[in-house]
């Protein structure tokens, strides 16, 4: 009686019992799948165009994944996602290039968990080191875009909205302000 009241509770609250298996029994609570890069991104670079961060080190969370836990840093562009992780400034103009694209989904069901998966871009810099970025993340509002595409004779600034996910692909949605030439291609 004294047992099943707080679970209750704690299932009410979204908390699953595949939640409670992978946080008793050391399950991942998330998967992860590695989504072909468009041919178009593969030559592109990625410029940091304003201040932002590296919070370096895996996410617990992520450490059961496969791909996700190679990545050693995640680009952010506020100090207050780091989630106790270690801040490095990343200087404007450095250059990153694409080396593959991850879709990672919480499994299960839960109050806070959509059915969407988190895209992220793994960039790696001159020296080789990884980083990730995810797309939802690349400047939700106005103004606080911190990442610029650039491909030969054009540029893009990314947002949270420049990129979208199909069954097996992410499109680059292009935006009215590119050129006709850039706005005619299309990245699948």
């Amino acid at each position: 009686m004294f047992v099943v009241a707080p679970l209750y509770f704690v299932y009410s609250m979204g908390y699953t019992k595949e939640d409670f298996r992978n946080d008793f029994f050391g399950g991942c609570r998330y998967s992860e799948k590695v989504i072909p890069v468009p041919s178009e991104l593969l030559n592109a670079k990625f410029v940091v165009t304003k201040e932002a961060y590296a919070a370096v080190g895996v996410l617990k969370v992520h450490l059961c994944l496969p791909e996700k836990s190679k990545v050693s840093a995640e680009l952010i562009d506020d100090p207050r996602y780091n989630d106790g992780r270690q801040l490095l400034n990343i200087m404007r103009g450095k250059e990153f290039h694409v080396v593959k694209i991850l879709a990672v989904s919480r499994t299960g069901t839960a109050i806070d968990v959509g059915n969407t998966p988190i895209t992220y871009l793994v960039l790696s810099d001159e020296q080789d080191n990884l980083y990730d970025v995810a797309t939802v993340m690349l400047g939700i509002n106005q103004g606080e875009q911190f990442l610029t595409l650039a491909s030969p004779g054009h540029s893009l600034l990314l947002d949270s909205g420049s990129f979208s996910m199909s069954s097996s692909s992410i499109l680059l949605n292009l935006h009215t302000s590119l050129s006709d030439e850039l706005a005619s291609s299309s990245l699948r």
